[in-house]
C-alpha cells in the first residue's frame, strides 16, 4: 500500500555523530546556502540486500525507504502492513531513535491490479479532471495537481521493473515468477508535502501514524476517491424508435455527434476556445463545460474496458 516514503527527524540535545554510525556512508555534502553538512548513505537489509536511504546533519536525520522493496526484496508485491511495522521497529533499534516519530515529507499510496490488458490500453478512457493537468509519458499517465503537491499516476509496473536502475537501492529487481506474463496496472497517489498528508490523516502526519487502522483506512479511502474522481470515457446510446418525434430524432443525432467526437476531444476543443479568447467571462467556460460534458455523465455508459478496471480496483484492500 505504501511505496516510497520520505521522512525526517529533528535531533535535539544529542551529538549527531552517533546517528551516523549505523549507516554505510557514501558521501558528505555541504549546503552552501544553509551552511549545513549532510552525511549521506544507506542502511542495508542483510537478508535481501535492499537499502534505506539515510542522511544525517548536525540537527536532522532524513530517511527514504520503499517498505515493500526493503521487506520483500521487490515493490511489485505488497508487504503486509504489520511486517513493515516490525521492520521499522528493528530499524529504530539500529539507529537509536523511534522511526515512528519521524515527520512525513512525502508518501506514495499505491495498489497494483492484474488487468486484462496492458496499462496503456486504459489511458484513452481516462479523461481530464478538474484541478489537474493530464499528460502521457511513455507507459505512464500523469495527473499533476495545479498545486504541484499531489500527483496521480497510472503506469506499467512491468515496464518500470524492466527499465529500473540496477545499482540504486540494492540492485535491479525482478518480476516474481508467479506474475510473469501478467499485465500489472498500478495506480498511485503521490503526496509531496507534510501538509497534504495532514489533510488526510490529521495533525502531525508522523511515520508511526501509517500503521494505525484509522489512518490506514483514511489513506485507503483517499486512494479510492482519487481514482473515482477521474472521469472515465463513456459511450452514449443512440437508437431510432417508432413514432419518437422530430425532437427526439434531433436529440439522438446530437448524441451520435457527441459520441463520435468523444469526451477527450470535446475537452480539447473547449480548452482551444479558451486559449483563443472565445469566452467573455471565465464563468462561460465552466458553464459550457458542464453542459457539454454533463451529457456523458447523465446519458453515458462506461466502456467494458473501464468496467473491468473499476472492478479490479474496487476489490483492493489493505494487506495486514
Amino acid at each position: 500500500m505504501y511505496d516510497w516514503i520520505t521522512a525526517s527527524y529533528d535531533i535535539k540535545d544529542e551529538p549527531h555523530q552517533r546517528f551516523i554510525q549505523p549507516m554505510v556512508q557514501t558521501s558528505e555534502v555541504k549546503n552552501m546556502f544553509t551552511n549545513t553538512t549532510w552525511a549521506n548513505g544507506y542502511i542495508t537489509n542483510n537478508e535481501n540486500g535492499r537499502k534505506m536511504g539515510y542522511s544525517v546533519s548536525d540537527n536532522r536525520i532524513k530517511i527514504k525507504i520503499c517498505p515493500n522493496k526493503y521487506v520483500l526484496g521487490n515493490n511489485v508485491q505488497e508487504a503486509p502492513i504489520n511486517d513493515v511495522f516490525e521492520t521499522l521497529q528493528d530499524l529504530s533499534n539500529k539507529i537509536g531513535v523511534d522511526l515512528g516519530l519521524f515527520r512525513l515529507e512525502k508518501l506514495d499510496v499505491t495498489h497494483t491490479a492484474l488487468t486484462d490488458f496492458v496499462p496503456e490500453a486504459y489511458f484513452p478512457y481516462l479523461c481530464n479532471t478538474s484541478g489537474y493537468s493530464r499528460h502521457v509519458q511513455d507507459t505512464s499517465l500523469y495527473y499533476g495537481a495545479n498545486s504541484n503537491k499531489v500527483t496521480l499516476v497510472f503506469y506499467d509496473k512491468v515496464n518500470e521493473v524492466k527499465h529500473g536502475r540496477k545499482k540504486q537501492w540494492g540492485g535491479k529487481q525482478q518480476i516474481p515468477i508467479e506474475l510473469n506474463g501478467a499485465n500489472l496496472t498500478r495506480f498511485e497517489g503521490r503526496l509531496q508535502s507534510n501538509k497534504e498528508i495532514q489533510r488526510i490523516i490529521g495533525h502531525g502526519a508522523f511515520l508511526g501514524q501509517l500503521f494505525l487502522e484509522e489512518h490506514v483506512m483514511q489513506l485507503q479511502n483517499w486512494w479510492h476517491n482519487s481514482y473515482d474522481s477521474i472521469p472515465k470515457k463513456t459511450k452514449i446510446n443512440w437508437q431510432f424508435k417508432d413514432n419518437m418525434g422530430h425532437k427526439a430524432v434531433k436529440e439522438t443525432i446530437s448524441n451520435l455527434g457527441y459520441m463520435s467526437l468523444g469526451r477527450l476531444e470535446i475537452e480539447k476543443l473547449i480548452e482551444l476556445a479558451d486559449k483563443q479568447g472565445a469566452f467573455n467571462h471565465r464563468t462561460e467556460k465552466s458553464r459550457i463545460k458542464k453542459q457539454l460534458l454533463g451529457r456523458f455523465e447523465t446519458q453515458g455508459m462506461k466502456h467494458d474496458i473501464i468496467k473491468e478496471l473499476d472492478e479490479k480496483y474496487k476489490k483492493v484492500e489493505p494487506k495486514w
